[in-house]
């Protein structure tokens, strides 16, 4: 399964689509969705309001940053 969604992303980046990379990253609603929360204790080594885990990829064009779809993300309280 993981090598059909590695070539996937691959076909993607072919037409210019990159995935947004959000996992432990700080929430940012311009590019992201939060969909659920999971407590400080849960997520060990991120920070409030970090990203803990993805629950659908975000998308978005590489040569302007288009947005192309938010990530649906659940984050830390």
């Amino acid at each position: 399964m993981t090598n059909v969604v590695e070539k996937g992303l691959m076909l993607l980046s072919d037409y210019g689509i990159e995935e947004i990379p959000v996992l432990g990253q700080p929430f940012d609603g311009n590019i992201m969705e939060g969909i659920g929360t999971v407590s400080e204790e849960e997520a060990e080594g991120l920070d409030k309001y970090d990203v803990h885990s993805v629950f659908q990829r975000g998308f978005r064009f590489k040569h302007n940053e288009e947005l192309i779809r938010r990530a649906k993300v659940i984050t830390v309280y």
